[in-house]
This record gives C-alpha cells, sequence and structure tokens, in this order.
C-alpha cells in the first residue's frame, strides 16, 4: 500500500497525520538544505564583513598581537563545507547571525498550513503571511541581496512544496 493511499483512503485515521506531518517536516528539511547550500556559497565566495563582524576584528585585533594592515577591510573566507555546516547547523559566530533553526519551524509551519488554505481557496491569507513576512526585513535586502534571494527561493520552494501537497493528498485538507 503508497503513502498516498493510505492517506486517501483513511484520511482521518492519526496514522494518515503521522504521515502528513513527516511529508511537511521532511519538505522543510529540504528547504533547508537548498538554504543552506546557497548560504555556503556566498560565504565561502568571501564577503565583506558586517559592521558588527568589523567590531568583533576590532576586539580580536586588541587582544591579539596579530596586526592587520591599517586601512584594509579583511574579507571573510571560509571553506564551502563549513560554511554549509555553519549555515544548516544555524550556528555563527555572530549572534545576531544565527538563526536557531527558527526559518526551519516557519517553514514547517508554512507547509503544513498553506495547503489547508490553498484547497479552501484563502490565497488572501498566504499573501498576507508572506506580505507580513516581506516587510520588516525590506531595508535589510536593499542593502543585502543574496539574503532578499535566498528568501525568495525558501518561499518559492515552501511554495511549491505546498501546492504539491494540497494537489497530491487532497482528502486530508478537505
Amino acid at each position: 500500500m503508497s503513502l498516498k493511499q493510505i492517506i486517501i483512503e483513511n484520511p482521518h485515521t492519526l496514522l494518515a497525520w503521522i504521515l502528513y506531518v513527516s511529508i511537511v517536516l521532511s519538505c522543510s528539511f529540504a528547504v533547508r538544505i537548498v538554504s543552506a547550500l546557497l548560504r555556503a556559497v556566498q560565504d565561502s565566495a568571501g564577503a565583506l564583513p558586517s559592521e558588527r563582524e568589523k567590531e568583533l576584528f576590532k576586539l580580536i585585533k586588541e587582544k591579539s598581537s596579530t596586526e592587520l594592515a591599517p586601512g584594509k577591510e579583511k574579507i571573510l573566507k571560509i571553506s564551502f563545507g563549513r560554511a554549509f555546516r555553519r549555515a544548516f547547523l544555524g550556528n555563527h559566530e555572530d549572534p545576531i547571525k544565527a538563526d536557531y533553526w527558527f526559518p526551519f519551524w516557519i517553514g514547517a509551519f508554512e507547509l503544513f498550513t498553506y495547503p489547508f488554505l490553498m484547497s479552501f481557496g484563502l490565497w488572501s491569507g498566504i499573501a498576507l503571511w508572506i506580505t507580513l513576512k516581506t516587510l520588516p526585513q525590506w531595508k535589510a535586502w536593499t542593502e543585502n541581496r543574496p539574503v532578499f534571494n535566498r528568501f525568495l527561493i525558501g518561499t518559492a520552494l515552501v511554495f511549491i512544496f505546498s501546492f504539491l501537497l494540497a494537489y497530491n493528498f487532497p482528502v486530508v485538507v478537505k
């Protein structure tokens, strides 16, 4: 018996809901991997430090005997593997850049609810949520396009996965 048959034939069983939630978490995990890969590409290519990182460099410089060349901005460059690991795990030396897996859980929430909203034709609810997510970051994204592009790709993946869930498992969501 296939996963789709179990969910369609027994839409209200506990097993159907466990499978649905498992699919949602798997899709959110896939989005996390794609986002981490994109972040790793950016970080391993080298990025100019943020103001916070410049402050950290200044503190490191004060505490160490190593002198940095005056007037030169240090370009951060790390290996792709380390950059991916840091992005995937949500760890960062700068606590402001650490995400603590919050995007994963927000994406899982979206993946769980969007198929319901889609199946009931409540597209305005999805649009409102995306707008609420977008507005607070707009100014930061004008200064850092790669972050905005990652947001767009992640949002598109969540939307596509949600559409596939709503289309392939209509009995669960109707």
